[in-house]
């Protein structure tokens, strides 16, 4: 709504300067015209000096000129005006554009963090509870997926904050839920974390997440209306 606005003021703004260049030289025409009508009804008659067809030439030189004039400064603002347009609509796009991939990175960026970080909670438990029976092939095993888990989920969520801005309340929530989910699967803690409360952490980050995508989704769509 806000560019249709700008959009508007611009080529009403232009069409003023078009009709001001345009009375303008009309004016001069006039004041033409009636100098040399002035002159024509002051002087001797053509025929002691000029021949009648050089003094209509030269009566009409001022109409010609004038009028390619007024021709010429409307096509050149109108040229110009149709420029501004074109490299705001270039701006506009590439702007939209790039928006549109920072959603869908960012939205599969989240969509990556989800399933990992039950991951984590799933291969903990279960080096735990291999640990417990004795088996420490298997408790490796897991505890080796947990351990590549836990780099996964660090990569994911350093990306996503660097995605973000903090300065955005909607962003902070997301930051926030991630910092949250981390202090909870780090190896000192992740024994105690409850599986269902990380869940609904990170259901939380899909609910922060739908909001942002949802604005900058509106932000993009105007960009291009």
């Amino acid at each position: 709504m806000k560019n249709l606005k700008t959009i508007t003021l611009v080529a009403f703004f232009g069409l003023i300067i078009v009709l001001i260049v345009y009375l303008v030289v009309l004016l001069n025409n006039k004041f033409i015209a009636l100098d040399s009508s002035f002159s024509l009804n002051n002087t001797p008659k053509a025929s002691d000096f000029l021949d009648e067809n050089r003094v209509q030439n030269c009566v009409s030189t001022p109409n010609i000129l004038s009028s390619g004039l007024v021709n010429n400064s409307i096509t050149i603002l109108l040229a110009l005006f149709a420029a501004f347009i074109s490299l705001w609509q270039v701006k506009s796009n590439t702007i939209s554009s790039a928006r549109i991939r920072w959603i869908e990175d960012l939205r599969e960026t989240i969509s990556k963090l989800y399933p990992v970080t039950l991951d984590i909670i799933s291969s903990h438990q279960s080096y735990f509870d291999y640990t417990k029976k004795g088996d420490q092939q298997k408790a490796d095993k897991y505890f080796y997926d947990y351990s590549q888990n836990i780099a996964t989920f660090n990569a994911l969520s350093s990306k996503a904050k660097m995605q973000l801005n903090s300065k955005e309340p909607s962003h902070k929530d997301i930051e926030d839920v991630l910092d949250l989910i981390d202090s909870k699967i780090t190896s000192e803690n992740v024994r105690d974390a409850d599986a269902k409360e990380i869940e609904n952490h990170l259901k939380k980050l899909v609910i922060y997440s739908k909001v942002i995508f949802k604005t900058e989704w509106d932000k993009s769509k105007k960009l291009f209306n």
